[in-house]
Order: C-alpha cells, then sequence, then structure tokens
C-alpha cells in the first residue's frame, strides 16, 4: 500500500496510537473466522483471492468511526466493520483487498434501556450475551440466541440480519430494530427514525439491516425488549417420519400459537447429529427412528398452558410420540456445546446450506435437494434442521457430510459443486440464497440471478452511498 506511513499517523492522530495496529499477530487474527472458509478457499470472479489487512483500527465512538471514512475516502481504501467474526463461512467480515478492520467491540455501552417503551439503546459493539445480562438485571430479555451468541456483536447481528435460536417468538434480530445510528461511507452520521411502524416515507433503517456492512457502519442501535418470561414449558416429539413433523409444523402455525422455540430434525438429523446422539446417552433415550420436534412456550401460564394442551393435540393426530420436556431443555440448555470449539474427528468434507421459503414449497425444496445430491454422492449423509418457522414458511438448514473423497475430487471442488447444484434448487423452489449465515463473499455470485432486475437497484444505492467503493467490497455486490 502507498503512503502507509501516512495513513498510519492519520488514522493515530483520530483514536490516538495504541488503538492503530499493524502488526501481524492482530492482522492474522482479523484475516480469519470462525467458520471453514480459509479451508475452502476465496474467489472473487472465479478468481482466487488471498485476505489480509493493512490496518486493524478500534474507535471509541461514532465520532471517531466518522473521521475514519473520511481518511478511508480520501485514500480510497477498504474498510471492513468487523463485530465477532462469527458468520460461519461466508467471508462476510473478511478483508479481501486489504485496508483497515474497523474493529468495533470499544463501542459497547448500554445507553438507556426505556421500562416503558421496551425498547433499549445500545452502541453497536456490545456483544450480545452482555447486553442480555444487562437487561436480565432489570427483568428483561433481547430473546435473540444465534449460534454466535457468545461473540456477535449486536451491529453485527443487524448488519446480517441474524436469526436466534428463539426466532418464532422474538423473529429476526432485524425485526426488532426500532431505530439506527449509521456512519455513512463519506463519513456523515445520520439517525434513522426511532418510532413504532410509521408511514413517513420508506424505513431507512432496512437498507442497513441484512447490510453486511457494504452501505455504512451501524454504530448505535434502538431495539425491542421483552419482560422475562412468567413460565417455561418445554415439549418433544418422536414423529414416525419428518412427512408428519413438518404437517404438525405448519398446523401449529396456521393455529396462531407462538413457540419461543419450534424446531424440526429430520431422520437423519435423529440419527446422526452430535447434539442428538449426546442427548440419547445422557438422557438414556431408546434408540427409535423418527424426526424429532423440538418446542418451548413461555410467558403467562394461563397461555403456556393452553398452548400445551393445543400442540399436545395437533401432535398426536400426526403420530407424534410424546417424549416429554426434558429432551427439548436438555437441547437448548446445551445448544452451544457443539458450536465451539470443533469436536471430534473431521470427515473428507463437511458443509452446510441454509434457506427459507413458502409453506407451499417447503416440504418439495426438501425431498429434492436430498434426492438430487444422494443421485450425485451416493455416500453423502444429509441432514436436515428446519429452525425457524414464520407465519408464511421455514427455514431448512442442510448439514451434509462425506466420509470419503469422491473420486479425485479435492473438498474445494466438492464444495462448490454441491453449492451450485443446492442453490439451483433453491431458486427452482422459490428459495433464498441465504436464511441467517448472510452472503459475503462465496455467495455474492449468486445474487444477480436471486434478485434479477431488482439487483441493479442494489448496486444503484452502493454506487450512490459509497461512490469509491470502500465499504467492504467483495460482499453482497460486486462492482
Amino acid at each position: 500500500m502507498e503512503n502507509k506511513e501516512i495513513i498510519m499517523q492519520e488514522l493515530q492522530e483520530v483514536v490516538g496510537s495504541k488503538y492503530v495496529r499493524c502488526d501481524e499477530t492482530e492482522i492474522s487474527i482479523y484475516t480469519r473466522t470462525m467458520g471453514r472458509l480459509e479451508d475452502l478457499g476465496l474467489r472473487i470472479r472465479g478468481m482466487p483471492v488471498t485476505a489480509k489487512a493493512d490496518f486493524v483500527i478500534y474507535p471509541e465512538n461514532a465520532k471517531q468511526v466518522s473521521e475514519i471514512l473520511k481518511i478511508a475516502n480520501k485514500h480510497k481504501i477498504p474498510v471492513v466493520p468487523y463485530g465477532g467474526g462469527s458468520a460461519v463461512f461466508t467471508g462476510s467480515v473478511v478483508p479481501v483487498y486489504g485496508g483497515i478492520v474497523l474493529e468495533t467491540k470499544r463501542m459497547d455501552k448500554v445507553k438507556y434501556i426505556d421500562e416503558d417503551s421496551l425498547v433499549v439503546t445500545a452502541e453497536a459493539g456490545i456483544e450480545l450475551f452482555k447486553l442480555e445480562e444487562e437487561l436480565n438485571k432489570r427483568g428483561f430479555t433481547h430473546g435473540h440466541f444465534g449460534g454466535g451468541f457468545y461473540c456477535t456483536t449486536l451491529g453485527g447481528g443487524i448488519a446480517t440480519n441474524g436469526a436466534g435460536r428463539l426466532s418464532p417468538k422474538y423473529g429476526k434480530i432485524g425485526d426488532a430494530v426500532v431505530g439506527l445510528e449509521v456512519v455513512l461511507p463519506n463519513g456523515e452520521i445520520i439517525r434513522t427514525l426511532h418510532v413504532p411502524h410509521h408511514s413517513t416515507g420508506p424505513e431507512l433503517s432496512r437498507l442497513f439491516i441484512g447490510s453486511e456492512g457494504i452501505l455504512g457502519v451501524i454504530t448505535e442501535a434502538t431495539i425491542k425488549i421483552y419482560p422475562l418470561p412468567e413460565e417455561r414449558l418445554f415439549m418433544s416429539f418422536l414423529f414416525p417420519s419428518v412427512r408428519n413433523a413438518f404437517r404438525a409444523a405448519r398446523m401449529i402455525i396456521k393455529q396462531g400459537l407462538k413457540p419461543s422455540l419450534l424446531r424440526v430434525h429430520d431422520e437423519n438429523g435423529w440419527a446422526f447429529a452430535p447434539e442428538f446422539r449426546y442427548m440419547r446417552k445422557e438422557l438414556s433415550l431408546p434408540e427409535e427412528k423418527g424426526s424429532i420436534m423440538l418446542l418451548m412456550f413461555e410467558g403467562p401460564s394461563e397461555i403456556v398452558k393452553a398452548s400445551e394442551r393445543v400442540t399436545s393435540a395437533i401432535c398426536k393426530r400426526e403420530e407424534g410420540k410424546d417424549l416429554g420436556g426434558e429432551p427439548a431443555k436438555f437441547w437448548l440448555d446445551h445448544a452451544w456445546w457443539y458450536f465451539y470449539p470443533r469436536r471430534g474427528p473431521r470427515p473428507f468434507w463437511y458443509g452446510v446450506v441454509e434457506t427459507a421459503t413458502l409453506f407451499r414449497n417447503h416440504e418439495k425444496l426438501y425431498f429434492a435437494l436430498k434426492e438430487t445430491l444422494q443421485s450425485k454422492y451416493k455416500d453423502m449423509i444429509i441432514m436436515c434442521d428446519s429452525t425457524h418457522h414464520w407465519h408464511t414458511g421455514a427455514s431448512l438448514y442442510f448439514r451434509m457430510l462425506l466420509e470419503k473423497a469422491p473420486g479425485n475430487k479435492s473438498p474445494i471442488e466438492v464444495a462448490e459443486d454441491i453449492e451450485d447444484t443446492a442453490f439451483r434448487l433453491f431458486f427452482k423452489y422459490g428459495g433464498t440464497v441465504s436464511h441467517h449465515h448472510n452472503v459475503g463473499v462465496r455467495f455474492a455470485k449468486y445474487l444477480p440471478e436471486q434478485y434479477g432486475p431488482a439487483y441493479q437497484l442494489l448496486v444503484a444505492l452502493k454506487k450512490t452511498l459509497d461512490p469509491n467503493n470502500i465499504m467492504n467490497p467483495g460482499k453482497l455486490v460486486v462492482i
């Protein structure tokens, strides 16, 4: 990089020399994520890229972020906003073009808890588990417990529109946003309207929810909060097939029930997934075949008990065997057991793809993907979790593994073939590139097909707000 010493000096004048780093150790930390992206490689327009930042900077507030972006614009160098680095394997926070990694964790203050309005305002760098601890002290919860709960930041969660374990009740984190403070690429600090649903023009907060940092840096957010529930009730059912489980889940939603937890794991998930093998051992559950559903209802006792009665009747009609509440409670208590760190031996290839679609296509897409991939890779084990259920449809999260290499293919070749096959089927059945893992570098090439002519609107928005393309380039849109 030209003028590196000059840029370094300018950045130090903004945050102090202590908070600008360019040593190899720090750079290497912020070039990796928790997922397997580094194992599978990074490509932009089909060409491999090697990621390496030039600086890591730690601003303290929105004003410092503003000055950093002005410097970046002047020198036309990239800026990658960084939260917790939990972005699985899409590469959404990897500095593929070098430049500045803007680490947000010094911006971690809870500004105000409004118990009357049921909102909290906090800086974007606070980790979700720390925000939850502060809310719990006051008798509240934010309800967002994703896989990266112990490292995901508030701003990172919003920028990727993540979904938590209890999404059927609390929604995705983007649904909780009441208003945002954002630093635009030119350094201007804006605040979107911090009010309930309004008709005062478009809801500008939506521009930045799921934007992966390509349109600016989220520095503060006001989100909904909820009183801690009076009662929690767990339920678990084992169905003879995933078809029965899917039908029961759809009926639970159609009846207007609002479980906090509603997960369906297919027959292979129940048989092979490490969390269920561990559960069967610890709870001494019988080795029965089937598809398991895990539920939790929470809230006032009367509502919880009524929900239990209706849900039990629905599951019984679909031949669900009542396993009691312990399996669902055990699963939630151990929900992060298998997430960090990696446990057990790794097969030749292991990967995931996930999507969301309307209920009319949900089951069709599930069987189409399994049949298509297993016709190509006969030894592949495919497990599916339908983990997020909404009013109109649900997600499908496929976990796949191959113990041995198919022919002479490398893991990268296998991954690219499987992903391409999966996305073709997602689009055929009205599915999305991602439900909650985001797009990043890895899946950006599929967005023109996903959006169709509307893709140009996204490109135009990016070019208008960020004409020098400094904000997280290479992610979502490639220009």
